[in-house]
């Protein structure tokens, strides 16, 4: 067929023909676009009528209604949530491990040298009722009743049984069901103390030692307070002590030199019974910080006399005014006087009475010292079934009975 010309001022233009494909494209382009923007239409519609249950739920949730309950926190995740204030997230079948429940049974350090032995009477301890054993590792000579690794304790000479491991005496215990709890001696120590070890009483205006009483009366020099060579010697025992397993420590001999006379010892200038109570107390939380790095407990332990106020030189003072946190008081029935007037209380006879004499004794520390936790060590004398009673009858649930 011929093409049609056009002429437009004396020129011929040539119509040009048409593009049937891409007027083709276009249409399935805007088909296309209807088509999305129907779906997206549509997706929309069923998200909002999905949505719609969930939201009304949420709304009576706000009006009181019950909602759904499946937003719950999983049980796993339940069991990793903080206990709330006040409460404990540890089960009761699992003692906390800064606190050793029940009895004590005090373990004679000449079983330590023989494994077998340890074992033997963890076990016999078990079906006596108790559930833990002190042992001894550190005693009132300063000898250290262990294997120790402590440069201070091999320069000092103060390694004993260098061949008993703390670790495997403690797993011995532990074996039994039963908690290892070590005894130490802090400042009464005539091994390491010596002016050449910067850590001893000194006599005022002398470059010699101190003794408590002349070597032939049993004289001995002792660990000063005041030295702080002598009290990072002490806290190294106690975290290598915890370190192999013992993880309950009691402090014994927290404490001055057992004499009324101390004009001669160089304490440091204008030192007096108030900062004499103030360097125990600075060591107690010392050793109370270090216990509670190594998830641990110390108790310290006083002499009954001096927390009755009737042998005070030793501490300067009441030890009750140390601000430990757990304290150990001896009970020796034999020691009390008549007629025993403490926490309020008037006991005539006490060594006749020892139940009612007891009872008064922990009335009067809970009224001085109201925040801290009494373990008391019961003397040979003291373990009667009346003491015992009365110790119950009084709240306490942990008591460490001597050989």
């Amino acid at each position: 067929m011929a093409r049609k010309r056009k002429i437009h001022g004396g020129k011929i233009k040539r119509s040009k023909p048409r593009n049937f494909r891409r007027q083709r494209r276009r249409k399935q382009n805007r088909a296309v676009r209807t088509v999305l923007f129907v779906i997206v239409i549509l997706a929309l519609l069923i998200g909002a009528y999905c949505a719609a249950g969930p939201l009304m739920d949420w709304i009576s949730g706000l009006s009181g209604g019950g909602g759904d309950t499946s937003s719950a926190p999983a049980q796993s995740d339940v069991a990793s949530l903080p206990a709330e204030e006040g409460t404990s997230s540890q089960t009761s079948s699992e003692p906390a491990a800064t606190a050793a429940a029940g009895r004590v049974k005090t373990m004679p350090s000449s079983t330590l040298t023989d494994l077998n032995a340890v074992s033997s009477f963890a076990a016999t301890a078990k079906e006596e009722g108790y559930t833990a054993v002190a042992v001894e590792l550190k005693n009132n000579e300063g000898k250290l009743l262990y294997g120790s690794a402590l440069e201070r304790a091999k320069r000092y000479g103060a390694v004993q049984n260098g061949d008993v491991v703390l670790a495997d005496v403690a797993a011995a215990i532990k074996e039994q069901g039963l908690t290892p709890v070590a005894q130490l001696h802090m400042f009464r120590d005539s091994t390491a103390a010596n002016r050449q070890n910067n850590n001893t009483f000194m006599i005022r205006g002398q470059n010699v030692t101190w003794w408590d009483n002349s070597p032939s009366n049993g004289g001995k020099p002792w660990l000063n307070p005041y030295e702080q060579e002598a009290v990072d010697y002490l806290l190294e025992i106690i975290g290598e002590v915890m370190d192999g397993g013992f993880t309950q420590v009691v402090l014994e001999s927290v404490q001055y030199p057992d004499v009324r006379n101390t004009s001669q010892i160089d304490f440091p200038e204008g030192a007096n019974e108030q900062t004499h109570q103030r360097q125990l107390s600075a060591f107690i939380a010392q050793a109370q910080t270090l216990a509670g790095e190594k998830n641990g407990s110390v108790t310290v332990a006083y002499d009954m006399r001096s927390v009755l106020g009737q042998k005070d030189n030793i501490y300067f003072g009441n030890p009750l005014n140390l601000n430990a946190s757990s304290i150990s008081p001896v009970i020796t029935i034999s020691q009390f006087t008549n007629p025993l007037e403490y926490g309020g209380q008037t006991v005539e006879n006490p060594q006749e009475n020892p139940a009612q004499a007891v009872t008064a004794l922990i009335e009067g520390i809970r009224q001085a010292a109201p925040d801290a936790q009494i373990i008391p060590i019961l003397a040979s004398d003291a373990k009667t079934d009346a003491v015992q009673d009365a110790l119950e009858q009084a709240g306490i649930t942990q008591v460490i009975e001597e050989p």
